[in-house]
């Protein structure tokens, strides 16, 4: 071998090696998000230095600390207690201060600038020394500004002041490409696309971080609740939540309280307790009014005038007997048959503080200085010591759970559980699982044992094990006052100055930035044939989800910084990736294709991917119509190149024929018969006049017998045999936007909208189609069950996804949706119905389930009704009928009042009924039997008088009878005619 080819082999290996190189360094940096891993190491202090930038000074947009122990919580963040400094800051712009750096907000309005271009440092420093692995930073997460990023960077840390160590830098970073600047989406075209969709991906503050299995709302007194501090929680028989706070006690229905005080006959405010007792009556114990008990809609008082121990009650119980305990600041006393009991066999003398009672088969068990004793016979006696570690000290907890278990908590950073045998097991606090202080335990039908702390939130014991639930997933506040399980399993927490909270079970899960999304605005959802989770987003790059972990791709960036408007998985595992103003993209493993449709930036929007049968793909765009895309080449369809240019989306039946939502010209059908596209077909054009109840169509889904349904601006629409059918408010749709119809396997399509996700019955749709008047039992699912905003996103294919595992995804303005039909529990227990209030001409009536006669001069008639369904009360619904006037059900949906003026004399019967929020109905309607009165001109006994008056006494009987007789034939005719007149009227308002 020569020493040319030497040489020349030389260079080759050399090449060789730098490419190989290459391949192993990590991709470059990125404007909008970057990730550096790391060992897990113990910091105090994080210091980034920006040693290079590609324009002008560096930016920092959210630099963000993970640990491995909680990988979920942003140290970094201020709220979490992460201070921020830095080697300076640029001065003269408001929106660009340090406080950027750590405030949780993304966009260039929340970026800090340095004053410098090189050496430039930001340094956060944590509450304590802590375990961290990551730091994730950018430089505009919104992806609308790409100067300013550091392009040379060193990450250190330090456990105490000034001992650095390098964790990370862009040493490992192939370096960014020259184009960076030329291959993104301009901040022109973007504010183009705000017009279609939103682009912010901020979460709002209060749902920065969420808990992944319940949702949590509260209520204050901005809400109508009394007052911040809530004391104590019950429920009674007819559904009511009952809520003791310090300033009153509320009757709650799930959307309206009803406040109790002094006037309505409470003997103090300061409401400390609660109990409800076998026969339904309900005790309250107050700070200073003594006890009250509320039976039969009033309230009657007992204080120690009366027998009571000491006016200030702190807790109640009721034993095996019916006894009712109380105990007080002087205490304790005992209620039985109508009277107290002083019998010191059974009621102990000693005069101590007892603030917690739980009655345990034949025994009484309470707490008394941190003690726990035990009451029989009038005797206090103290458990075995060797049964617990402590001895039962510093107990300040106790309750007695359905499983018959007895369980303790207090001030040791533990819970225990008495077991009916006498065996104590103790579950301690765990890392990261400070129990603090304990105030309130409760073990729920289910077997979980929730615990309430002094200052850290609940926790939830299960198997073994703890989970939190504090302010940082939704609670309102961290100290715990009370805990109550409702009969549709509901968690309702007091708390200490935060008021009520309601815990419950999340119904779907919802992915947002938190989760790994590098934007909020979902757009579209693709899944590829390994089952990987491909997800589009409004601006902000391509997403996947692979094994339930979410990441960004960053690895192109004339990919990554499109708006990605519609995805398409092909069968030989391609994605087809459409974008507004990139053009066509095709990734295939890791090489990524892109096929303008003109030129480069000619911002031409695709919104819609459908495969073609015969090879190919459908290509649907904003203004430039329909297109098919075969062996690299875009060919136009003529036929959808005039009106309908906005193409939304597209469906292929299985004769080939092409079925095109558009923007505004209705639903399009290209028929190609023997001609293959783009040459042959007709065009047949369905719109209003065809019955479509809206032109602006939305989405498209050929279900499994070929039926179309169809997403438009106004309602639902079916197209079958050539007929279509309308769907709408009218119908119990709860809205007309419908952007995403997806099938399950159990008969329902699944509908996205602008105000939720709803559940609808084929059959019921199908029936109404042919001609059925009954209303659609509508499941509707929205903030209250995770999700984080209600808006799904639309006008454009594919915007929802049903999976090959069943689970159903829609894309959302706040977050990816994902919902399991099959394993989703419904609640199967209707709502109780009550009449609150019945007003004659705006004035209240007195027991209005007593309400037989309303006088003849009454012009307006009100009923105020409600249904205690708490699990979601704003979704509960209702009917009523008036029988005498009504001939049928009046569907009055969520609200809960009617009224009827100019109601003519007769006898009528009020009838109401109820759903809970997953439609299932109360059959027992209730009834209230109501009469108004005639005037007394047409009463029997004046038309008596009358004959007498005329015929001046003499021969009246057979002539009285007579005139009787025509007064009343008079009266029913005009009692009909008034009849009519009101039913015409209502018609008239309905309509």
């Amino acid at each position: 071998m020569t020493g040319g080819h030497l040489r020349v082999l030389f260079v080759i290996c050399l090449l060789a090696c730098a490419g190989a190189a290459a391949a192993d360094l990590r991709e470059p940096v990125h404007p909008r998000r970057n990730v550096d891993e790391f060992p897990p190491v113990v910091a105090k202090f994080i210091r980034f230095t920006v040693r290079a930038t590609n324009i002008g000074e560096p930016g920092i947009d959210e630099l963000e600390i993970y640990g491995p122990e909680d990988e979920s919580r942003n140290l970094a963040l201020a709220a979490n207690g992460g201070r921020a400094t830095a080697s300076g800051t640029l001065p003269g712009y408001q929106i660009h201060e340090l406080d950027g750096i750590n405030d949780g907000h993304y966009g260039n309005g929340h970026c800090w600038i340095a004053d410098r271009r090189e050496g430039a440092w930001a340094q956060i420093e944590l509450p304590k020394p802590t375990r961290i692995h990551k730091i994730i930073w950018g430089r505009d997460r919104e992806s609308k500004f790409i100067d300013r990023l550091a392009t040379s960077y060193l990450i250190e840390v330090a456990s105490s002041a000034g001992h650095w160590q390098k964790v990370a830098s862009s040493d490992d970073r192939q370096p960014p490409p020259d184009t960076i600047s030329s291959d993104l989406l301009s901040p022109a075209a973007r504010q183009f696309v705000n017009r279609f969709a939103p682009v912010s991906t901020t979460l709002s503050a209060d749902t920065e971080r969420g808990s992944p299995e319940y949702t949590v709302d509260s209520w204050q007194t901005p809400d109508g609740l009394p007052a911040n501090t809530v004391t104590a929680i019950a429920q009674t028989p007819d559904g009511y939540l009952w809520v003791g706070t310090l300033n009153g006690l509320a009757r709650f229905d799930g959307v309206r309280f009803k406040v109790f005080g002094k006037a309505e006959g409470l003997p103090n405010t300061r409401v400390l307790c609660l109990l409800l007792d076998r026969q339904g009556s309900l005790w309250i114990g107050t700070e200073g009014g003594g006890l009250a008990r509320w039976q039969s809609g009033t309230f009657s008082n007992l204080r120690a005038k009366d027998g009571l121990a000491n006016d200030v009650v702190q807790a109640l119980a009721e034993d095996k007997s019916g006894r009712i305990w109380i105990a007080t600041a002087g205490g304790l006393s005992c209620w039985q048959e109508g009277k107290f009991i002083h019998d010191p066999k059974v009621v102990p003398g000693f005069r101590g503080l007892y603030p917690r009672i739980v009655a345990a088969g034949d025994q009484l068990w309470t707490t008394e200085l941190g003690g726990v004793h035990i009451l029989e016979n009038g005797k206090l006696t103290r458990p075995v010591n060797s049964l617990e570690p402590s001895a039962f000290s510093s107990i300040y907890a106790i309750h007695r759970g359905p499983s018959g278990r007895l369980w303790l908590g207090g001030a040791n950073n533990y819970v225990s559980c008495l077991a009916s045998n006498g065996e104590v097991q103790v579950f301690a606090e765990e890392a990261g699982q400070l129990l603090n202080s304990i105030w309130e335990l409760l073990e729920t039908r289910s077997g979980d044992v929730w615990v309430g702390t002094a200052s850290g939130g609940l926790r939830r014991l299960r198997n073994g094990r703890f989970i939190s639930l504090t302010t940082q997933e939704g609670l309102s506040d961290n100290s715990v006052r009370c805990l109550f399980e409702d009969r549709e399993a509901n968690l309702w927490v007091g708390t200490v100055g935060g008021g009520l909270n309601r815990v419950k079970p999340r119904r779907l899960s919802t992915f947002t930035t938190r989760d790994g999304l590098s934007h909020n605005v979902v757009m579209s959802v693709a899944e590829d044939p390994d089952g990987v989770l491909w997800i589009g987003s409004n601006c902000g790059g391509l997403n996947m989800r692979r094994n339930g972990i979410i990441t960004s791709l960053t690895g192109d960036y004339l990919l990554d910084n499109e708006c990605i408007w519609s995805l398409l998985a092909a069968r030989d595992g391609s994605l087809w990736i459409g974008t507004w103003g990139g053009g066509l993209f095709r990734k295939r493993g890791k090489e990524i294709t892109r096929y303008p449709l003109t030129h480069f930036g000619s911002d031409e929007p695709i919104l819609a991917l459908c495969p073609d049968r015969n090879d190919g793909l459908w290509v649907g765009t904003y203004s430039q119509g329909l297109k098919l895309f075969r062996n690299g080449n875009f060919m136009d369809i003529p036929e959808t190149n005039g009106s309908a240019k906005f193409i939304t989306s597209i469906v292929q039946d299985t004769t080939g024929d092409l079925w095109v939502g558009t923007g505004g010209n209705g639903l399009e059908k290209l028929e190609f018969g023997s001609l293959p596209p783009p040459t042959g077909g007709r065009t047949i054009l369905f719109s209003r006049e065809q019955g479509l109840p809206n032109d602006f169509v939305r989405t498209l889904l050929l279900d499994k017998k070929g039926v179309l349904w169809i997403g438009t601006d106004g309602g639902l629409a079916r197209l079958s045999k050539g007929r279509i059918a309308a769907f709408t408010r009218a119908h119990g749709l709860p809205d007309e936007v419908i952007s995403q119809i997806l099938e399950d396997d159990r008969g329902f399509l699944w509908l996205g909208s602008n105000k939720g996700i709803f559940r609808v019955s084929k059959a019921e749709l199908e029936l109404i189609a042919d001609g059925g008047s009954a209303p659609l039992s509508v499941l509707a699912y929205g903030r209250a069950d995770g999700m984080e905003n209600a808006q799904c996103t639309g006008g454009f294919h594919p915007a929802g996804l049903r999976a090959r595992d069943g689970h159903l995804w829609f894309s959302t303005v706040k977050g990816l949706v994902q919902i399991d039909p099959n394993g989703l529990v419904r609640n199967e227990l209707p709502p109780q119905v009550l009449v609150e209030e019945v007003r004659v001409d705006g004035v209240p009536v007195a027991g209005a389930e007593r309400l037989q006669q309303i006088p003849p001069s009454a012009t307006r008639l009100e009923l105020e009704f409600t249904a205690t369904s708490l699990t979601a009360a704003e979704r509960n619904r209702f009917r009523h009928r008036l029988e005498g006037l009504d001939k049928d059900w009046v569907e009055d949906g969520p609200q809960r009042m009617v009224a009827y003026h100019h109601l003519p004399p007769g006898r009528y019967k009020f009838e109401l009924a109820a759903c809970n929020g997953d439609g299932v109905w109360n059959q027992a309607a209730i009834a209230l039997s109501l009469r108004v009165l005639p005037p007394f001109w047409k009463t029997w006994w004046f038309g008596m008088l009358a004959g007498f008056v005329v015929l001046g006494g003499g021969g009246w009987g057979v002539r009285s009878w007579s005139v009787r007789r025509l007064g009343h034939k008079l009266q029913a005719l005009q009692e009909q005619h008034a009849l009519e007149k009101e039913r015409a009227r209502i018609a008239q308002d309905i309509h």
